[in-house]
């Protein structure tokens, strides 16, 4: 189900997401190599993650209600 989350975000914030935490790249490097300051990073880490955690919420809270 995350997978097909990031499908529908940002192709950016998908790389962003895979490379930090699939592959466990540093932040330094991500940045650097897309052209985005740390800040940019993170703030793209954190969005793709409260997105994953809302979409989440609500495809449970919608198996409870049926």
């Amino acid at each position: 189900m995350t997978f097909l989350i990031l499908n529908s975000g940002n192709k950016t914030d998908k790389e962003v997401f895979v490379r930090k935490y699939i592959f466990g790249e540093k932040i330094d490097k991500i940045a650097e190599e897309l052209g985005l300051s740390r800040g940019a990073v993170y703030n793209r880490l954190w969005r793709t993650k409260n997105s994953i955690i809302k979409n989440f919420n609500n495809t449970a809270n919608l198996e409870v209600l049926k």
